[in-house]
């Protein structure tokens, strides 16, 4: 049921097969019934005076037109597709120290050791005396 509330002498309405439809105006209200075209029944009601009338159009023409737009509402169909992406890049950074440490002998053999290391920061304090 539809509602519509004007002041104006001109009502514009897009009929639908089947429908009924309120109007208010100037204290009139106005009640459209549509139960299959081609055949509108209106009822006015002002006052205490209750008024009916039934249209039936009668041009093949308009019909099929009505026809026609009623078919074409029924079957309209909006489609609404959300795409939503989503890119993540993880960068991971390794990084390694290496300390290489060289001892020579008198019996010229070479050590060569290789040690990977993590920093780790510790405190301490020392005394000597003599």
């Amino acid at each position: 049921m539809t509602i519509i509330t004007t002041t104006t002498t001109t009502i514009t309405i897009t009929l639908a097969s089947p429908s009924s439809y309120i109007i208010y105006y100037c204290n009139i209200i106005i009640i459209i019934i549509i139960i299959a075209f081609p055949i509108i029944i209106i009822i006015f009601v002002s006052s205490n005076v209750i008024y009916i009338v039934i249209i039936i159009i009668n041009t093949t023409a308009a019909t099929a037109t009505i026809a026609a737009a009623t078919a074409t509402k029924a079957t309209t169909t909006t489609t609404t597709t959300t795409t939503t992406t989503t890119t993540s890049t993880t960068t991971t950074t390794t990084t390694t120290t290496t300390k290489t440490t060289t001892t020579t002998t008198t019996t010229t053999t070479t050590t060569t050791t290789t040690t990977t290391t993590t920093t780790t920061t510790t405190s301490s304090s020392s005394s000597s005396s003599s």
